[in-house]
C-alpha cells in the first residue's frame, strides 16, 4: 500500500457514499462526488496548495493519479467548493472522531486516569463580508477575521474534539459551553480535568463546573479579591482554600507555585493534587497553542481557496480531518514525528510503499 493511502485508510471507515446519499450533495456534482472531493482537499493541505490553481496544476502531474486522485478543472472545483454544503464535511469530522475514541478505542490506549482536555481558541485574519473586527490574541490588534474555537485532549498526541467557528468579535467565553458540550460527546467529563486560560474566566462558570463534577484548572486573574479560608505553605508553594467576594458561599482551592523567580497562581476545584502536580496540569495547556500552531503553519488552516463563507468552512474542517488523519497515522504506528513532519513526508513520498518510506525514515513507524 501506497504511503498517502495508508494515510487516508481511517477513511473507510467511515460511510462518505451514505453520508452522500443521505443528504443529496451528490446529485448536482457527478463528476467530482464527496469522497473524492475529500480526498482533493486533503491532497491539497499535503501538498501546501494555497490557491486553487495550484492545486490544479498539481493534478496534472502524474504523482496525483499515483495517489488515486482524479484531476478536475479551476471553474468546476470553484464551483464545488461553493455550493457543497460544508455540513456534510462536518459529519465526516465527527465520524473520523467517533472512530478513534469508540471504534479503536484510541483514547484509552494513549491516556490514563489524569486526562486534560484544553479549550482555546485561534484568530484567523480574513477580509470578507462574513467576517468581523474583533480583538486578534497575536498581534494585540483590531483585525477583522473570524475565530475557530477548540477543544481538544492534550498530550504527545493532541487531538481536537470539536470546532466551532464564529466571526472574530465574538467573545470566546461565550462560546465555552457550547464547546464543551459538543466535546462531552466523546470524553466523559467528569474524567478530564479542563485547562484553560484568563479569557475564560467567570466564577460562575466554575460553580456549575463544580456542581456538576467537572475538574478545572484557569490562572488566577488579576485584581479578583478573595478571602483565605485555610492556608499551607512550604519551601516554593503555597496552598489555600479561598472564598472570592463576588460570589460568596464558593469555596475553591488557590495554588501559588514559585519557579524561575516568578510567582505563578492557579484556581482549581481539584483537591486531591500536589500544588506541583496543579502546576504541571495546567502547563500541558501548551499542548493547545502546539495544535493551533500545527493547524496554521503545517496544514494553512488560514489560506483559504475559496471567497465564501461555505468554501472557507469546507476548508476548515477538510484541515481538521487532515489533522486527524495525521493524528491516527502517528498513534497507531507510534510515530516520533511531529505533524508537520508527516505532512512533509506525505507531499514528498505519498507516491512510495509504507514499507519504502518506513525504511528510509525509522522514526516515521516506531511501533
Amino acid at each position: 500500500m501506497r504511503f498517502f493511502e495508508s494515510y487516508l485508510k481511517p477513511l473507510r471507515g467511515v460511510n462518505i457514499g451514505s453520508i452522500a446519499r443521505e443528504t443529496g450533495v451528490d446529485e448536482y456534482s457527478k463528476k467530482l462526488k464527496l469522497e473524492a472531493h475529500l480526498k482533493l482537499l486533503v491532497y491539497s493541505i499535503v501538498e501546501e496548495c494555497v490557491t486553487l490553481t495550484a492545486l490544479c496544476d498539481s493534478l496534472q502531474n502524474g504523482e496525483a493519479e499515483k495517489k488515486g486522485l482524479i484531476s478536475i478543472s479551476k471553474a468546476r472545483l470553484s464551483v464545488v467548493n461553493g455550493s457543497r454544503d460544508y455540513r456534510v464535511f462536518v459529519w465526516i469530522f465527527y465520524e473520523l472522531l467517533y472512530l478513534i475514541t469508540h471504534r479503536h478505542h484510541a483514547l484509552s490506549r494513549l491516556y490514563g486516569e489524569l486526562t486534560l482536555m484544553g479549550i482555546d481558541a485561534t484568530s484567523i485574519k480574513l477580509d470578507l463580508p462574513f467576517a468581523a473586527y474583533g480583538y486578534h490574541s497575536l498581534t494585540g490588534t483590531i483585525e477583522k477575521g473570524i475565530k475557530v474555537h477548540l477543544a481538544a485532549l492534550l498530550g504527545r498526541f493532541t487531538i481536537p474534539l470539536t470546532a466551532m467557528v464564529t466571526p472574530m468579535n465574538a467573545n470566546d467565553s461565550d462560546e465555552f459551553d457550547d464547546v464543551l458540550t459538543d466535546a462531552g460527546i466523546f470524553v466523559d467529563l467528569q474524567r478530564v480535568i479542563l485547562v484553560f486560560d484568563r479569557g475564560y474566566w467567570s466564577l460562575e462558570r466554575f460553580r456549575d463546573l463544580t456542581a456538576h463534577g467537572i475538574r478545572f484548572i484557569i490562572p488566577l486573574k488579576s485584581g479578583v479579591k478573595y478571602t483565605a479560608i485555610t492556608k499551607k505553605k512550604e519551601s516554593g508553594w503555597e496552598d489555600m482554600e479561598v472564598e472570592f467576594l463576588s460570589l460568596p458561599g464558593i469555596r475553591l482551592r488557590l495554588v501559588f507555585i514559585r519557579k524561575g523567580g516568578k510567582e505563578l497562581s492557579y484556581v482549581t476545584n481539584i483537591q486531591d493534587l500536589s500544588p506541583e502536580d496543579i502546576h504541571q496540569c495546567y502547563e500541558q495547556r501548551w499542548d493547545m497553542e502546539i495544535l493551533n500552531r500545527d493547524l496554521k503553519s503545517n496544514l494553512n488552516i488560514d489560506h483559504f481557496m475559496g471567497r465564501n463563507l461555505n468554501a472557507v468552512l469546507i476548508q476548515i474542517f477538510a484541515t481538521l480531518i487532515a489533522y486527524l488523519l495525521i493524528a491516527l497515522f502517528r498513534i497507531f504506528h507510534n510515530s516520533l514525528l511531529s505533524p508537520g513532519e508527516v505532512r512533509r513526508l506525505l507531499r514528498y513520498y505519498g507516491h512510495q510503499s509504507l514499507q519504502e518510506v518506513r525504511r528510509a525514515n525509522p522514526m516515521l513507524c516506531c511501533g
